[in-house]
Formats: structure tokens, C-alpha cells, sequence
């Protein structure tokens, strides 16, 4: 074998080898999340991920405490329960998000197969991920380790250690962003 001939046959080897590998990696991630796939929705799974604009959102479940009559995108349903939208705060650029992403997409992160025990609901915050007019409400219930979804009536259920992040984080995000 010429010497030219040799190299593109490494050459040739090295790109099927990375063809083989990116198609294993692809694979590999979406075997990562498919119970998240159904209880979030393809859409959704794409917001989280994709979306250009993040929101942090304060709810308040008593709506007699609301000023005034509440604006119509401030009151939003989770799991049968009406909440009031109380702050919002865009905390694209904050730091950590794209973990943050990361870890709501992964069904390691979630305690599918346990049993649901009684739990007075408390969503306390949610994070908005909206792209053209698109979006999608991750509301979290640290009190129950729950999650829920804008308009959905199931939840799921949360690893508590990583509520527990996600409760001081964004206590953290807000700061950072400058809550308005």
C-alpha cells in the first residue's frame, strides 16, 4: 500500500470511529431520560433544555393575599391547586443553570417507584423556560419533594436532597438576577 493511500485509510478509520462514538453518545443520553420524556412531554423536554429565556417564579397559594385582582399569565394551575405568581425574576445568565437543566432531564433525579404518601402541598417556587411565545412552568413543592407542571395534574417525584439544592439555589438566582 502506497504511503498517500495509508493515511487516508487512518484518516477514514479515525472519522467511522467518531461517527461510531457520537452515535453512541446520543444513544446514550437519551436512554437518560425517558420517564422525564413522558411526564414532561417532548415539547417541554426541549424547553428545558433549549429555551433562551428563564424565569424564576415566586407563588403564593392564598390568592385573598394578592393587591388587587391578579393578572391572568400570574395565576397558573399545578396538580388542582391555584397559584399566584408574587415575583418573577429572569435568571438566564445566572450561573449553574445549565446544571440546573440538566439534573430536571434526568430520570435518576426522580424517585419514580416510590410510594406517594400524604403531603399538604406547598409550591413555593417554579422556573418559566419560554422561547417565541412557547413555554413551559416547572413548578417545586419542597415540602411534598414533588414537581409539577403549568396545567398538569400529575406530579413527580423529586430526589429530596436535590429539592433541597434547587430551594437554595434559587434563593441564590434571584439575588444574582436582582428580583423584581
Amino acid at each position: 500500500m502506497k504511503q498517500s493511500n495509508r493515511g487516508k485509510g487512518v484518516i477514514v478509520g479515525i472519522f467511522l470511529l467518531a461517527l461510531v462514538l457520537s452515535g453512541y453518545a446520543w444513544w446514550h443520553q437519551f436512554q437518560q431520560g425517558p420517564r422525564c420524556r413522558d411526564f414532561l412531554g417532548t415539547e417541554a423536554v426541549q424547553l428545558v433544555r433549549l429555551a433562551p429565556r428563564v424565569e424564576l417564579l415566586r407563588f403564593d397559594q392564598d390568592l385573598a393575599s394578592a393587591e388587587g385582582s391578579p393578572a391572568p399569565e400570574d395565576v397558573l394551575q399545578i396538580a388542582g391547586t391555584t397559584l399566584h405568581v408574587t415575583r418573577r425574576a429572569n435568571i438566564t445568565k445566572v450561573p449553574g443553570l445549565l446544571h440546573a437543566r440538566h439534573a430536571l432531564l434526568q430520570d435518576v433525579n426522580y424517585q419514580w417507584d416510590a410510594a406517594a404518601t400524604p403531603c399538604l402541598s406547598q409550591w413555593s417556587f417554579g422556573l418559566r423556560f419560554s422561547n417565541n411565545g412557547e413555554d413551559v412552568i416547572v413548578a417545586f413543592d419542597p415540602q411534598c419533594n414533588r414537581i409539577g407542571l403549568k396545567g398538569a395534574a400529575d406530579t413527580a417525584p423529586f430526589i429530596p436532597e436535590l429539592m433541597s439544592t434547587f430551594a437554595t439555589k434559587s434563593v441564590e438566582w434571584e439575588t444574582r438576577a436582582g428580583g423584581q
